[in-house]
């Protein structure tokens, strides 16, 4: 991660301020100003923009800033190869209005949006950056006072410290994953026992005699056990029901045979008491016998009339025709004689019509001459037409004869315009001639800067080389003469993959520089790879010098300044010859222009002239149509002669119409009358027939009547009229009935049940002791079956869950041991998540010591101890400092506060190194100290700043804020925070 600008608005003491980090990259640099002015406030505004910390807003908010004013922090960062903006805008407390919410924004420089919100856009800092704010502040930034925190923290903080640094979060979470795993396996096998015990109470035995059970309850133990005991419970079920059935079969057999002996007495009493009722019945229908015998003589009555329903029919009939007849015979006569008066209307009118047919003639001739003018829509405004196509016809002759005009014009400008064709390839040949020129001289020009920039090159190298000698000559090394001979001499036989004549190990890498301490090792690698830089930077100019020689055209050698005058000249020849093809372009546009101009001219007059000859036609076809209209309809008005028209259309389509509504009306009413005369005559000749017919059944009746004794015709209609159908039935249901009953009666004399027969009181009620006895038996027998196969479902599932509940126990010990090693709960006594810390501790101390001892002059060590500092505080993760000098180790309490801040920083540096070698997601390339230099004497701080120009060199940027003066002299580069009044302003030396 490495900052790029950082914006300040309304934030501790700066009002508006931009702090560009573009020229630190790479380098060391001091924050520097008057304390309280706001040095701090830059590091804060980095951690707020990242991760937006709200806790410390009202004292990270400038106290000048008005309740209306947004307090905003914008960083742009770099990370990896992309480029981010992170924008936050602080909440601002009012007193007696509602807060102002906190706002976030982060996005590519692009402006392309990643995440919006303060949640998410903190969960994409984590993303992007890979690190959390507890995180930052332990490697990138140190923080004014807690710069010694993970040194002097307890095995459970630096637990903590490390665990988030390193991601060792998982083997907690694996850890505690396990014990989840084992409390839930041993509550599942709680939670078995329970079910075994609750479907084990639910045994049946309870129908049992209890001295028959083969144990108390409370001695069973196991599954096993209460499989055995229902075992024996059904057993003595299974004899308890067979003896119970037995009971039952004889209780049953005895009930039974009493049953069927009262049955048999019953049915016969109850065939007696049937046979009293007949007897009942039949003197009931003794009695209704002379109502029977009058529906009798009725029915006979009616059956003899029935000869004679027909002819009364008949009778009834007559009388009803002959009524009808003689009333359409008055209607038919009223009707011809109204027919009749119709028919003389209808001859009258006719006869009028014949006289009009003449005029109506000539009307019909007219129309047929003129009707074609009726059907064209010409003839309509004809006159107006016509002035309006000789106007337009004269307005067309002038815009003929204007356009002629216009068109001599161009053709004389088009003679005026004429040019050479050759004038414009000659152009373009020479401006191609100049223009080579200028290329082959600019090729000159770089060719002569390349041979510049290789001697600057040689000059370099040179410097570089004597810098090498130089270091070598003032340096004596770190071994003596003899061992540098020594050295030398292995060094000078021996290869890389060789083995060691002394050691025997495997020779990976042959040191350049043997004699030498790290520092100056360092040094002199440097410069060589310096060296390798510069020389490969020569050898690319001079390929690139080589390549553009064999492109130049002239082996001819100018000097620069004849070069650069030769490319003057060039270029004003070119700037002439392009403006000169200028002007002859101009003068081609308006050439063709012109013909352009002539050509559409020439298609408009063309137009003109074509839309000229069309309106004349049509001129001259409207002035012989008005013509031929006079000549024809003898009017001049149109109008007037379609008025005249359509009325002698009217007239002649009306006389037409009527002479054919008249002819069909006289011809119906002629049908008509024939046809009501023929009907006349028929029901004249009817009505005699039928009075002749009535006659002849009138005397049929009457002697009927006689005969029967009836009185009149009249009653006779009453008779045959009434129906007797529920009659018959009567008298037919009354003789079945008595034939029934008669049959009945005569069959209880052949079976001999017209006496009852007599049951006792006592006999009943031991049919029912026996019957509730049957019941009881067989109720209990069912409740043992039931009982019996319930059992034997619990026996199912007792078995089934002891099988489970083995096999659970056996899962359960196995994973109960190996969270027991995770956990640290065996022999070791040691956690798997605590083993990793101490192993990335281990780490961590492995390189601090490497600094620190160049810090200390190889005084202090830091190592690690197994014992706790602190009573209930895990073991194994607590810092001890070793002293060489004492030969002891003590608490890091006991260094000063220089040593504190070196072993601190050589922590941090540490830290830093191993996150890199760790985590390839995240890239530490920043590195920001607040404070701790003013404890360290005048040696301590030269190997604590070399050590953090190690970090320099390597591309880091080291920020440092501290008032010690010597650091002000011998950093370069400067960030000076400036206060004024209430606010601060930033000031930036490079």
């Amino acid at each position: 991660m490495r900052p790029i600008k950082l914006e300040l608005q309304n934030f501790g003491p700066f009002r508006s301020e931009t702090i560009d980090f573009s020229d630190l990259h790479g380098k060391m640099f001091l924050l520097t100003g008057p304390t309280g002015s706001g040095k701090s406030m830059i590091f804060n505004g980095i951690l707020y923009a990242l991760y937006g910390s709200d806790s410390r807003v009202k004292t990270l908010r400038s106290q000048f800033a008005a309740e209306d004013e947004k307090s905003v922090v914008r960083l742009e960062f770099e990370m990896g190869n992309k480029v981010y903006i992170v924008e936050r805008t602080m909440t601002i407390y009012r007193e007696e209005k509602s807060d102002v919410p906190p706002k976030a924004l982060l996005m590519f420089k692009d402006g392309k949006t990643i995440a919006s919100g303060m949640k998410a856009v903190s969960e994409a800092i984590l993303e992007v950056v890979h690190l959390n704010e507890h995180q930052f502040k332990q490697i990138l930034l140190l923080p004014q006072g807690a710069f010694k925190e993970f040194l002097v923290s307890s095995s459970d903080e630096k637990s903590k410290i490390l665990s988030t640094i390193f991601s060792a979060e998982r083997f907690i979470y694996f850890e505690k994953s396990l014990e989840r795993d084992v409390k839930e396996e041993r509550a599942r096998i709680e939670k078995l026992y329970l079910k075994l015990d609750h479907i084990f109470s639910q045994v049946k035995y309870e129908r049992l005699e209890s001295d028959a059970l083969p144990e108390s309850l409370d001695q069973i133990q196991g599954f096993e056990q209460q499989l055995e005991f229902i075992d024996k419970v059904n057993a003595l079920i299974e004899e308890k029901i067979k003896e119970t059935e037995r009971e039952a079969g004889a209780v049953k057999e005895k009930k039974e045979q009493l049953q069927t002996d009262i049955k048999s007495r019953e049915t016969h009493n109850v065939a007696v008491a049937q046979y009293e009722q007949l007897i009942a019945e039949k003197s009931r229908l003794d009695e209704q016998k002379i109502v029977i015998e009058t529906l009798k003589t009725k029915i006979e009555q009616h059956k003899n009339a029935l000869i004679m329903k027909h002819p009364l029919r008949s009778y009834d009939g007559n009388l009803k025709s002959m009524e009808n007849s003689r009333e359409k015979i008055a209607q038919l006569t009223e009707a011809i004689d109204g027919l009749q008066t119709k028919k003389n209307d209808v001859e009258r009118e006719l006869e009028t019509l014949k006289k009009n047919a003449a005029s109506v003639e000539e009307k019909e001739r007219y129309i047929r001459t003129t009707e074609r003018f009726v059907e064209m829509d010409v003839y309509q405004d004809i006159d107006k037409k016509l002035e309006e196509h000789v106007m337009l016809c004269n307005k067309l002759e002038e815009e003929i004869a204007k356009l002629t005009t216009e068109q001599s014009h161009l053709e004389e400008k088009k003679k005026q315009l004429t040019f050479g064709d050759d004038e414009e390839e000659i152009l373009a040949n020479k401006l191609e001639a100049v223009n080579n020129e200028i290329v082959e001289t600019n090729k000159q020009i770089k060719h002569e800067h390349l041979d510049t920039k290789i001697k600057e090159i040689d000059a370099q190298i040179t410097d570089t080389e004597n810098e090498r000698i130089e270091l070598l000559n003032s340096m004596n090394g770190k071994y003596s003469a003899e061992d540098r001979s020594a050295i030398e001499h292995l060094t000078k036989h021996l290869e890389e993959g060789d083995n060691c004549p002394i050691c025997s190990r495997v020779i990976e890498k042959l040191p350049e520089y043997a004699f030498y301490d790290a520092a100056t090792n360092e040094q002199l690698n440097t410069i060589q790879r310096n060296l390798e830089v510069l020389k490969d930077q020569r050898k690319s100019i001079e390929i690139e010098k080589q390549l553009l020689q064999k492109e130049l055209k002239s082996d001819a050698e100018l000097s620069l300044e004849e070069l650069q005058a030769q490319l003057k000249e060039f270029e004003e020849r070119q700037v002439s010859l392009s403006n000169s093809k200028k002007e002859l372009k101009e003068k081609e546009r308006a050439y063709y222009k012109n013909i352009e101009s002539i050509t559409e001219l020439s298609n408009s007059l063309s137009l003109k002239k074509s839309d000229y000859n069309d309106k004349k036609n049509e001129r001259d076809k409207l002035e012989s149509t008005r013509s031929e209209f006079l000549k024809e309809t003898k009017m001049e008005s149109y109008a007037e002669f379609v008025e005249q028209h359509k009325s002698f259309v009217n007239q002649v389509d009306k006389h037409y119409a009527k002479r054919e509504t008249l002819g069909k009306n006289l011809q119906t009413v002629n049908q008509n009358i024939a046809v009501s005369s023929d009907r006349l005559k028929y029901l004249q000749e009817q009505i005699v027939k039928e009075e002749e017919a009535t006659r002849r059944l009138e005397g049929d009746l009457e002697a009927f009547l006689r005969e029967q004794e009836i009185e009149n015709i009249d009653v006779l209609r009453d008779i045959l009229e009434s129906d007797i159908s529920e009659d018959e039935t009567t008298v037919e249901n009354y003789n079945n009935k008595l034939n029934e009953i008669k049959i009945k009666i005569a069959s209880h004399i052949d079976a001999k049940t017209t006496e009852r027969k007599v049951i006792q009181d006592d006999e009943r009620d031991l049919l029912k002791e026996l019957e509730v006895s049957h019941q009881t038996l067989v109720k209990h027998a069912t409740l043992l079956k039931n009982d019996l196969h319930e059992n034997n479902r619990l026996l199912e599932e007792i078995d089934t869950l002891g099988t489970t509940i083995n096999e659970d126990i056996k899962t359960f010990e196995r994973l109960n041991k190996v969270y027991e090693i995770i956990a640290g709960k065996g022999g070791h006594g040691i956690s798997l998540h605590r083993f990793v810390l101490t192993y990335h501790l281990d780490r961590v101390l492995t390189h601090a010591n490497i600094r620190l001892g160049d810090m200390t002059n190889g005084r202090y060590s830091l190592i690690r101890t197994n014992e706790a500092n602190r009573k209930g505080s895990a073991a194994g993760l607590e810092i001890r400092v070793n002293d060489s000098f004492s030969g002891r180790s003590r608490h890091v309490d006991t260094l000063s506060g220089g040593e504190t801040f070196q072993a601190s920083l050589a922590l941090a540096l540490a830290i830093n190194e191993i996150i890199i070698q760790s985590s390839g997601g995240i890239q530490l390339d920043t590195m920001l100290i607040d404070e701790g230099f003013g404890t360290l004497d005048q040696e301590a701080l030269n190997h604590a700043i070399e050590s953090l120009l190690g970090l320099e060199m390597s591309g880091k940027m080291v920020g440092i804020i501290s008032h010690v003066e010597e650091l002000k002299h011998r950093l370069e580069h400067k960030i000076e925070v400036i206060p004024n009044n209430d606010n601060s302003t930033t000031k930036l030396h490079v």
